[in-house]
């Protein structure tokens, strides 16, 4: 059963990342795809003096900060591969996607999903607090500039507020055919 593989595997130790490590921040976020571990964090700092605030009462007032990681592993995920896994260097991606001010009481939560283009993954990383969807190549762990300055988003609506991402899908029927399905705050899901 999956609980037993589960806990088989559970003295396998993947070490978080050291700019994260008791800094406050909590993982809210794992995708693994061919080798390829993604970890999303995020931090809120609350501020300790009540300051008049630009924002409206429905946004949080604290310091949000996200953070999003990358790392490859060799071999599988066996106990014997732990000390492999502890040597790991974590690629730090910063927030990837910009992002608004969070709602009061909210957090940052990323979605992610990879297409496969030749021999290479690339991860699609979206938002929860953010329209735009951003493409990372995971062998130089670098977001990608689409060409001609195009980019996904997600769409406004008819009294132009922005819309945000609530999950996101890929499919791939070859190396260079790729769909992105995004499911929007509105309702809508979009293809690209």
């Amino acid at each position: 059963s999956i609980t037993s593989t589960l806990l088989q595997k559970q003295d396998v130790i993947f070490p978080i990342p050291e700019t994260v490590r008791n800094n406050g921040f909590i993982c809210s976020h794992l995708n693994y795809y061919k080798k390829v571990l993604v970890a999303g964090y995020y931090r809120m700092k609350t501020k300790t003096k009540k300051v008049e605030s630009h924002h409206s009462d429905n946004n949080d007032d604290g310091e949000h900060e996200a953070k999003l990681y990358l790392t490859h592993l060799a071999g599988t995920s066996s106990p014997s591969k732990t000390q492999q896994m502890k040597d790991k260097k974590w690629y730090d991606l910063g927030d990837v996607v910009p992002f608004f001010t969070i709602p009061k009481y909210g957090r940052h939560i990323f979605y992610t999903d990879f297409i496969q283009a030749k021999n290479t993954p690339f991860l699609i990383v979206g938002a929860n607090v953010g329209s735009d969807i951003a493409i990372v190549d995971t062998s130089c762990h670098q977001v990608l500039e689409l060409q001609g300055g195009k980019t996904i988003t997600t769409p406004t609506t008819d009294d132009g507020e922005y819309t945000f991402p609530i999950s996101l899908a890929t499919t791939s029927i070859s190396d260079t055919n790729n769909d992105l399905y995004i499911i929007s705050t509105n309702g809508n899901m979009i293809q690209f």
